[in-house]
């Protein structure tokens, strides 16, 4: 898909893939706005749990992405390593690259959200994900960087995959 979007963009690679770098303090409201969106996206996943509950053979699938013949650190290279990559190469370089060519920012950024969430499959997902794709999208406008939408994900995908790992002790020890 990467190779074939390339060429399709008859654009250079810098022109695709901006791999300008960033201001790195830029990483402390990334991972603070993950955080409080992680909890306000709870409350919004189990409401849509609620109307549309998944069916158990969508958790087993679900389940074997976050399992790895590895252990945890197998699964941690393909949730926070690999998938940030791939993804935002697609969707933050390919994607909004090109629908930037023909729509405002604001559009190209919200259609490549919605694309970005609805390639996931996960209706319990659908917010989250949006919500990532919008403000990945946002941090690529302002920052003309996909190494920081790669580590935006990076970290998004890291909280995922914590919590994930470590619910029961989360839920026992939570502060409220």
């Amino acid at each position: 898909i990467l190779i074939y979007g390339f060429k399709k963009t008859k654009s250079s690679f810098t022109e695709v893939f901006h791999l300008k770098l960033f201001n790195p303090l830029v990483i402390i409201p990334v991972i603070t706005f993950f955080w409080g969106a992680h909890n306000v996206l709870e409350v919004v996943n189990n409401a849509v749990e609620k109307v549309v509950p998944a069916p158990p053979w969508f958790w087993e699938l679900f389940s074997k992405v976050f399992e790895s013949d590895y252990g945890w650190w197998g699964a941690f290279l393909k949730v926070v390593v690999i998938a940030p990559i791939i993804e935002e190469l697609i969707f933050r370089g390919l994607i909004l690259h090109g629908l930037r060519r023909n729509y405002r920012p604001v559009t190209a950024v919200l259609v490549s959200a919605l694309l970005f969430s609805l390639f996931h499959l996960n209706p319990l997902q659908k917010p989250a994900t949006f919500v990532l794709g919008v403000l990945l999208g946002w941090l690529m406008l302002r920052t003309n960087s996909i190494v920081l939408a790669i580590l935006g994900h990076a970290i998004n995908n890291l909280m995922v995959l914590l919590t994930i790992t470590y619910w029961e002790q989360l839920s026992n020890y939570a502060i409220f």
